[in-house]
């Protein structure tokens, strides 16, 4: 299911199917098993297994899973690298611990000793402000109060907690909310948490100037350090600094705090809109009245979008880390290169060969590959292998998960395969620049990659 989906929190019906999705970490896959080595289960020979193959695209390193249907197999499930509580909203790991109040904000995030920190509570809040007008002369403002939440969702796995709100933003001075039904997503995993804004649909009758989404830490970082992609070595001390507040146009943006406590690290994908994108940082513990929270800034970090055209709309994304302390600002560059350059996957399905110990392994029923060029402006070729005549769809996907364009929806021969996405949708019209997905679903196997269109 799409990360914003409804299907993650509906009731399951038992069977693995198109909705549900398959979650693992990288480090637990292991050695590649051959054919005809089995898990001591009889009846998961009746079935197909499936491999698994996750691949370095940068080193070459390779690791593999597996997947074995059976309904014999007793004993207990090993614990979960995750656990929550839907009471009070906070959420553990091994390595860092979270957690909300009644409201669709985060404030409160602590680096374990485990996990390289002291299990001090580093953040004041997460914070929201739109600045904008109906008309001449009437301003409006709407920050993280007035965010009213309607419906809070949890679901929770061993590796993977998702929290999901649908809320309205709702300032005081009119009768109807300025945004209806913003769905928020954060998604928990052990070491870090990725944060979602769904997409901010501004309507037309509202002009907005500015829109910001900031983490703002408390008084117990101070002497820490700031970093981000322009920046380095700003010390947190409640003084006002002077900092280069430039974003990169297509591509990731990175800042982080690190001292003792630990290191707090965002990597930001935001779809550039408006006529200024920037970095906003502020270091102030002068009390202000005007602001939330505890009226003070110690590190507050995020990203401020000025300018819009009318009935524009915004999608954030935050990937927050939580690492040792006192790191340096190369693990930014790190961490970024790493989202820039995923791991690919690759699914192949095998039966069970009575008496095989070893031998050749059934052929891949698909392979796609890494479109290029990548980035890419206008156009780009998608390629994929089938070793068998089969029925194949194959989309371009926008950050939302919503379909773009559809290149291949056909029974499609043996053999390679290219197909050249003009960067349009299914109009015919131009899209924008940014980061888009392809996918490619056969034989009920998905595989999904990521591209970048440049300006």
């Amino acid at each position: 299911g799409h990360p914003d989906s409804a299907d993650y929190f509906a009731a399951h019906n038992g069977l693995v199917d198109e909705k549900d999705e398959l979650v693992y970490l990288v480090r637990d896959a292991g050695d590649q098993v051959p054919v005809g080595v089995w898990i001591q289960n009889e009846e998961s020979k009746n079935y197909s297994r499936y491999e698994i193959e996750v691949a370095d695209t940068t080193s070459g390193k390779k690791g593999w899973l597996y997947l074995f249907r059976t309904s014999s197999m007793t004993g207990e499930v090993p614990p979960g690298y995750m656990s929550v509580n839907g009471e009070t909203g906070r959420i553990q790991s091994r390595y860092y611990e979270a957690g909300y109040d009644e409201s669709s904000i985060l404030q409160y995030f602590a680096i374990t000793e485990e996990g390289g920190g002291t299990g001090t509570d580093l953040l004041d809040r997460q914070k929201y402000y739109i600045l904008g007008a109906f008309g001449v002369g009437l301003k409006y403002f709407v920050t993280e109060n007035q965010i009213k939440v309607k419906s809070v969702d949890f679901v929770s796995g061993p590796i993977r907690v998702i929290r999901r709100t649908a809320n309205d933003f709702w300032p005081d001075s009119i009768d109807e909310p300025l945004l209806k039904d913003l769905i928020m997503t954060a998604k928990f995993t052990p070491y870090y948490l990725q944060y979602s804004s769904g997409a901010i649909n501004f309507v037309e009758q509202f002009g907005v100037e500015r829109v910001r989404q900031t983490w703002d830490f408390n008084s117990d970082t101070e002497g820490m350090k700031f970093h981000s992609t322009h920046n380095r070595d700003i010390l947190v001390d409640g003084i006002p600094d002077v900092v280069s507040d430039t974003l990169e146009h297509n591509q990731l943006n990175w800042m982080m705090v690190t001292g003792d406590p630990g290191t707090v690290l965002a990597v930001n994908d935001l779809s550039f809109i408006g006529n200024r994108q920037r970095l906003y940082f502020k270091d102030d513990k002068t009390n202000d009245p005007n602001d939330t929270g505890d009226k003070k800034s110690y590190g507050e970090m995020g990203i401020q979008v000025e300018g819009y055209r009318i009935a524009d709309t915004l999608v954030y994304k935050s990937n927050i880390f939580f690492l040792p302390n006192n790191q340096q600002p190369e693990i930014g560059e790190t961490m970024s290169f790493y989202f820039a350059n995923p791991v690919s996957e690759k699914m192949r399905q095998q039966g069970f060969q009575a008496g095989v110990a070893d031998g050749v392994q059934k052929p891949v029923e698909f392979e796609l590959a890494q479109n290029y060029p990548n980035p890419f402006n206008p156009a780009t070729t998608i390629s994929f292998d089938l070793s068998r005549t089969m029925h194949v769809r194959l989309e371009v996907l926008n950050v939302l998960g919503q379909t773009i364009d559809v290149l291949v929806d056909d029974l499609t021969s043996v053999g390679h395969h290219s197909v050249v996405w003009q960067g349009q949708d299914t109009y015919g019209n131009n899209v924008g620049s940014g980061i888009y997905f392809y996918q490619l679903q056969a034989n009920g196997i998905t595989a999904l990659r990521k591209m970048i269109l440049m300006e």
